[in-house]
């Protein structure tokens, strides 16, 4: 019924016109049943006929319900109209009529949700079927039905063409606005929730590998001998963990805390917190952990304290957690990067709020607040709505349904000989005109007033009357009436209302103006059970169309919601794969040496008392906190500046690399890092050397060092074409400049 491939719009389409006309051709069934029972027949088949319809019914129940191909109750409804067409008595009799307006309307369906031969086969096919049953099974009717079946089908055939190609060439237009809009989310949630992810990664490492250093090379007693290499133990494990892609296991907060420091919990009990915790997201549990127990871990090893106090407290929206300590304090103007990266650089990214209170000598107290309200700001989400696209999708179908019938309405109107024509004239002109003046209302997305709505109910009632003049009064040549053509004004309704009571009344006005009209005027007769007909035909138009902004609105929504799935998929494997390249830069930086250096004080083979451990642990320290200086953004150019920097270290060569927070295209980040890295070995041991990149539409990098600095080759199959090399010398230093062209 749709090409796999389609996108949401396409879709939704497909499946609201299929399961409209499923809904649709049961009304029919049921329709041409009470047709049947009510008209006069020949040959005896009446239970057989039934049966049929029944039958056919339940199939388009089940393809409404299930889905099932369309053919399941295409096939059997053209199968039952061609028996409504032989055991029809007379072309004036009830049956008669409905089968032709139902054999009218349906030839169009394939067309609606097929493509390619079975819409250009079926419905010409099937037209040819029916035509061909009037003309062998009733010769004595002569030709004016067969004509106007035959031409009234083409010209469905053609409305259903004009309707359904511009409805599919706008949600085809929706699907590429859609994965247009898509795709630029999912690149900025993308690139929010791996600069997140790089962030938290490079917070872990602070957290344990750095610290831990920073412990050790200010001196430790014999007595924390064991403290020490216990930490040292636990550090290695869980960098070692991570680096191995194995998922670390989520401690709750209270277990995370009680490993650091013997702490005074008050508020809420464990289990009632444990139990709240598990409603926030988890990158929202992980930062709140990390902060609190950053906070605990530097009143342990910075402040001094020997008091410290954990309260938590629910509010309607979340928690707060209130952090204290009775430490020395400290300037909050001087805070470092574990404080301003690790608490306030996580909480932030996690939308939690931080009241941070402390001076010198006061100890410290934090404030965390975490509120639903404040999360959802920040989520790495690629969220779009469709509600708009389908309500566009709406109108589209309306305004083109409306322009094909009141086409199709004239072209009948003055081809067909009708006993009255220009009653049947002024109902289409009524159809044309009070569209036109809804159209004008509706303009710009605004809702029908409610006069305008009350004139449009009124504009049904008159025009079913004057269609009902136009065959007169049901008695001659009944089949010419239109059963379709007032239904643009109700579908109106239906769009431009605010709510369906409009709609509605119009429908049953409709029902009680063809019963006022049919029975009750023209008695129990065949023109009385004709009008009856037409107006429930008329509804049942009506109530299919109103099925199908309805199934178009679940499937849409149904659709979008599997787009957001695959697109939150996509986002959650660029942020692990932003994780990996953020491990791979910190093997790449040296930091295992650092992770080996902790593993053998873990194992007691080094002290960590012995001076030279501690002086190796000093320089490890450094180094790593220069690491941490990078941006998280830096995706792309960070791989090559830690190697870069591994590098100059291991040559003893003062490396100093400035970049900002905009990260390089891939392709120039590997050009430049090759560059760099590049440089660094050529240059002379004991050198100092300073790097800038440039980011932006003209990337550059500029490199400062000692007067014999050689400057960098650019890849040789693509020196000429994209990158400018120069350098000059300036003093005692020379100047290497590389441009991408």
């Amino acid at each position: 019924m749709h090409e796999p491939d389609a996108g949401w719009a396409s879709r939704s389409v497909t499946a609201a016109l299929v399961q409209a006309s499923a809904l649709g051709i049961g009304a029919f069934h049921l329709v041409l049943a009470g047709a049947v029972v009510i008209s006069h027949t020949r040959g005896g088949l009446e239970p057989l006929v039934l049966a049929l319809h029944a039958l056919a019914a339940v199939l388009s129940a089940a393809v409404f319900w299930r889905p099932l191909p369309a053919v399941v109750y295409l096939l059997p409804l053209y199968g039952a109209l061609v028996a409504d067409f032989c055991i029809a008595q007379s072309p004036s009799s009830a049956l008669a009529c409905a089968a032709t307006w139902c054999a009218i309307m349906a030839v169009g369906a394939p067309i609606l949700f097929w493509r390619g031969w079975p819409a250009a086969v079926i419905p010409g096919a099937s037209l040819g079927m029916m035509v061909g049953a009037v003309v062998l099974s009733h010769e004595d009717w002569g030709s004016r039905l067969p004509v106007f079946l035959g031409i009234s089908g083409l010209g469905i055939i053609a409305i259903s063409i004009g309707f359904v190609h511009p409805l599919r060439r706008f949600a085809a237009r929706a699907d590429v606005l859609a994965d247009e809009a898509l795709s630029a989310r999912r690149q900025v949630a993308a690139s929010r929730d791996s600069t997140r992810r790089r962030a938290d990664h490079s917070r872990l490492v602070h957290d344990t590998i750095i610290n831990t250093l920073g412990a050790i090379a200010a001196g430790t007693s014999d007595e924390d001998r064991d403290i020490v290499r216990r930490r040292c133990e636990q550090d290695v494990h869980v960098i070692s963990a991570l680096h191995r892609g194995e998922a670390e296991g989520e401690r709750g907060l209270f277990e995370a805390v009680d490993a650091l420091a013997s702490v005074q919990w008050t508020g809420m009990p464990e289990a009632r917190f444990l139990h709240l915790e598990e409603q926030f997201p988890r990158y929202v549990r992980v930062a709140l952990r990390g902060a609190v127990t950053e906070l605990v871990r530097n009143a342990v090893l910075h402040a001094r304290s020997s008091q410290i106090s954990i309260d938590i407290a629910g509010h309607a929206r979340g928690v707060t957690v209130t952090v204290t300590d009775n430490g020395v304090g400290f300037d909050l103007s001087q805070a470092g990067w574990g404080l301003s990266e690790s608490v306030l650089g996580r909480t932030r990214d996690a939308g939690i709020a931080v009241d941070l209170s402390a001076a010198p000598g006061s100890g410290t107290r934090a404030v965390l607040s975490v509120d639903t309200d404040a999360w959802l700001g920040v989520l790495p989400t690629a969220s779009w709505d469709a509600a708009p696209a389908v309500r566009r999708i709406k109108v589209v179908a309306c305004w083109h349904w409306a322009l094909v019938l009141v086409v199709f309405g004239f072209f009948s109107d003055l081809v067909f000989e009708y006993p009255n024509r220009g009653a049947s004239l002024l109902a289409t002109a009524l159809v044309a005109g009070a569209c036109l003046a809804a159209a004008l209302f509706l303009r710009g997305g605004r809702t029908l007033p409610a006069a305008m709505a009350l004139v449009l109910i009124a504009a049904v009632q008159v025009g079913f009357w004057w269609e009902f003049l136009g065959v007169d009064q049901g008695r001659h040549a009944a089949y010419l009436w239109q059963p379709v053509s007032l239904s643009p004004l109700v579908i109106v309704v239906i769009i431009g209302a605010r709510t369906l009571i409009p709609a509605i009344v119009a429908m049953v006005g409709l029902v009680v103006t063809g019963v006022v009209l049919g029975p009750v005027t023209q008695g129990f007769s065949d023109a009385g059970a004709v009008v009856t007909v037409a107006a429930v035909l008329e509804v049942a138009q009506c109530v299919g169309w109103l099925m199908f902004t309805r199934v178009l609105e679940m499937v849409a929504t149904q659709a979008t919601a599997d787009r957001m799935r695959a697109v939150e998929a996509q986002v959650e494997v660029e942020g692990r794969t932003a994780v990996e390249a953020s491990l791979g830069d910190w093997a790449a930086s040296g930091a295992l040496r650092a992770l080996d250096l902790l593993a053998l004080i873990a194992s007691g083979v080094v002290e960590p008392s012995d001076g030279a451990i501690r002086a190796r642990c000093a320089e490890e320290e450094r180094y790593l906190r220069q690491i941490l200086l990078l941006s998280p953004d830096l995706i792309h150019a960070s791989r090559w500046i830690v190697r870069a920097l591994d590098e100059a270290r291991q040559r003893s060569i003062a490396l100093t690399v400035r970049g900002g927070d905009e990260d390089l295209p891939e392709a120039v980040a590997d050009v430049f890092g090759a560059m760099i890295v590049d440089v660094i070995r050529t240059t002379a041991a004991g050198s100092d050397v300073t790097m800038t990149l440039f980011a932006g539409s003209d990337p550059a990098l500029s490199i400062v060092g000692p007067r014999d600095l050689k400057a960098p080759r650019p890849p040789e199959s693509e020196a000429e074409k994209q990158w400018t090399v120069r350098r000059q010398i300036l003093g005692e230093q020379a100047l290497v400049e590389v441009l991408a062209r």
